[in-house]
Parts: structure tokens; C-alpha cells; sequence
């Protein structure tokens, strides 16, 4: 199963620019597919490879933010994987695992990353990477 997003969901939301002229609209939604491309592709790889390191699909700042924002202290001694950073992030957007263990949907890893996104900004202000 392939998971699907439309235009209009997952944080993408469109049809609801404000924009009058072309060009602005087709830089927007270049954008906008950068954006969906990229929570397509967490909720890919935290389906069909969960082991992988995160380390594969995020930063250190975006890893160490994504504990920080669910109050969880990160083990150093082991390796955080894409199930587990992708799920704190989807946990930030509301995500409730049930009983099934149902992994995050491309929504609500769209507002988790909305949310995570204030707080890699606030560790990390000025966009400095780690040495």
C-alpha cells in the first residue's frame, strides 16, 4: 500500500494561497511538494524500514528536538531509528497509537512537523549544524 496525500491535506492546504500572479503561486507550490515529498517519505520508511537510524531522515538537532518536544530523555548509548523519531513527531501532532500499532498517517506527521519544526528552531536558532 502506498500511502497517498493530496494538495489539500497533510499540511498542505493549496488551494487556500493568497497569491495573485503566477510565478508566486508555482514558487508556493514548488514548496508545498518539498513539504509533501518529504512526509511521504517518513511515512514511508517508518513503515517499510522502522530499524533504520534516524540519522537517515533527520538532522542531530531535529532528532534531539523530537525527544525534547514529547519530554523524553534520549539514550545516547543507542541508535534513535526513523519508527521511533517519526512516531514523537507524530505523537506532537495528536498521533495515539492504538492497540493494532498503527504507525503515524501522512496528517498527522504533517502537524507534528509543524510543531517539531518551533522546536529545532528554538534549540538551534541560528540553523548551526553539529560538528
Amino acid at each position: 500500500m502506498t500511502p497517498k496525500m493530496r494538495w489539500k491535506s497533510a499540511g498542505c492546504t493549496v488551494e487556500a494561497t493568497q497569491l495573485s500572479t503566477a510565478h508566486a503561486v508555482e514558487v508556493w507550490a514548488s514548496i508545498l511538494a518539498s513539504v509533501a515529498i518529504r512526509i511521504l517519505r517518513l511515512t514511508y520508511f517508518s513503515r517499510t524500514n522502522p530499524d533504520a537510524p534516524a540519522s537517515v531522515e533527520f538532522t542531530e538537532p531535529e532528532i534531539e528536538a523530537a525527544f525534547k518536544m514529547n519530554r523524553r530523555r534520549r539514550d545516547k548509548s543507542a541508535v534513535a531509528t526513523i519508527r521511533l523519531v517519526t512516531w514523537l513527531i507524530a505523537k506532537g501532532g495528536g498521533h495515539a497509537p492504538n492497540l493494532k500499532g498503527v504507525p503515524p498517517g501522512a496528517e498527522v506527521l504533517a502537524r507534528g512537523l509543524a510543531r517539531h519544526a518551533i522546536w529545532v528552531e528554538a534549540a538551534n536558532p541560528r540553523g548551526e549544524e553539529e560538528m
